[in-house]
């Protein structure tokens, strides 16, 4: 009886769990860039757009999402960008108003607002003459503009007592303005 005997050795190691974490959704201003730079060992990657690197370069919004594929497991996560425009304003030409007369500024809400009297409403009322100025903000900058407001005043005329002429006579009349 021959007996032979034999020995092997197996290793057996464990894969671990791969996460990915792309950060909150994001509002970036006009003209910016944003760069997402993952550092993933041992998955293979796949953007939104098939691509594979470990990194991808954002100009234009949109929803992004990258995914990594393990031995053990697949995982994915998405971000939300969007593009914020700088804000900007223009009251109008200067105003010559009549007495009485009121005008109402309407400012959109998406803008932190200041009016020169320090109020931050987005509508502002003028009834009397001066000069309004706005400032708007918002986290890709500053806007401001003014207008100046006169109001002309209430005035009588008063041509006199009627009066009665005849044909081929003038009359002079005086409005009393000057």
């Amino acid at each position: 009886i021959v007996c032979v005997s034999f020995t092997d050795e197996v290793e057996v190691t464990f894969g671990q769990g791969v996460s990915v974490d792309l950060g909150v959704d994001r509002a970036l201003c006009v003209g910016e860039e944003f760069e997402l730079n993952i550092d993933i060992n041992d998955a293979t990657l796949r953007w939104q757009d098939g691509s594979n690197n470990n990194t991808f370069t954002i100009t234009e919004a949109g929803v992004y999402w990258l995914e990594a594929v393990s031995d053990c497991e697949t995982v994915r996560d998405s971000i939300i960008v969007t593009f914020v425009e700088a804000p900007s304003i223009d009251l109008g030409e200067d105003r010559q108003l009549c007495e009485g007369d009121i005008i109402e500024l309407q400012i959109s809400e998406e803008y932190a607002v200041r009016w020169q009297d320090g109020s931050t409403q987005s509508t502002f009322t003028i009834s009397q003459a001066g000069t309004y100025s706005v400032e708007l903000a918002n986290q890709c900058g500053r806007a401001g503009d003014a207008i100046t407001v006169n109001y002309t005043p209430d005035f009588e005329l008063d041509l006199g007592e009627d009066q009665r002429i005849c044909e081929g006579e003038n009359l002079m009349l005086e409005s009393g303005l000057e």
